[in-house]
């Protein structure tokens, strides 16, 4: 068993998809979350055009990834990695 970091359900394993990097070889969230996120994540790139730096350090980049609350699941902006992972630990 394990707990989804979004949904926070306890779900069997087979419920998350693999990922060699992380310790346990799977995915934190489960992939009815994880799918619900991408679907989001692409909405969100049609709506809103990547800018070219960091909404948070402005760090000009290519590599920008969409933020974005998953409580109410409203857009926060563009992030560079280290924002992104930064915010996500909080």
């Amino acid at each position: 068993m394990k707990t989804c970091t979004c949904c926070k359900m306890i779900k069997e394993v087979s419920e998350f998809g693999n990922d060699k990097q992380k310790a346990d070889g799977k995915y934190p969230d489960c992939k009815v979350c994880r799918n619900k996120n991408v679907k989001l994540r692409n909405k969100y790139r049609k709506l809103y055009p990547k800018p070219d730096r960091c909404d948070c350090c402005g760090l000009v980049t290519n590599d920008l990834h969409v933020d974005h609350d998953h409580e109410d699941d409203s857009f926060r902006g563009y992030l560079c990695p280290s924002c992104n992972h930064g915010i996500g630990k909080l």
